[in-house]
């Protein structure tokens, strides 16, 4: 099964208040699922570390927050759109 991005960072904040295994059980999501995402995260955290060091590997993870914001962009249109039909329809009912 595929997770959207905001599922995965709800699972991964949830697993760091309750546990790996109660979040795991409360969210339906296989264990070994969410202890990849955490240790991926874990991984990319440090990756991140190291590059504040080394200027030189700085472009690709450039990139790759670049990629993250056009894809909350995109989430965050799509909920104003929501939103938005959401309020036209409560309007219509008055």
């Amino acid at each position: 099964m595929r997770y959207t991005v905001n599922e995965r960072d709800r699972a991964l904040l949830l697993s760091d208040q309750i546990g790996l295994a109660e979040a795991a059980r409360e969210l339906q999501i296989p264990y070994n699922t969410l202890a990849g995402w955490r240790t991926r995260r874990k991984r990319m955290q440090q990756e991140a570390r190291s590059r504040q060091a080394d200027p030189e590997q700085k472009d690709g993870y450039i990139m790759y927050l670049e990629g993250q914001i056009r894809i909350l962009k995109a989430e965050n249109s799509l909920l104003n759109q929501t939103l938005e039909t959401i309020a036209g329809a409560k309007e219509q009912k008055k």
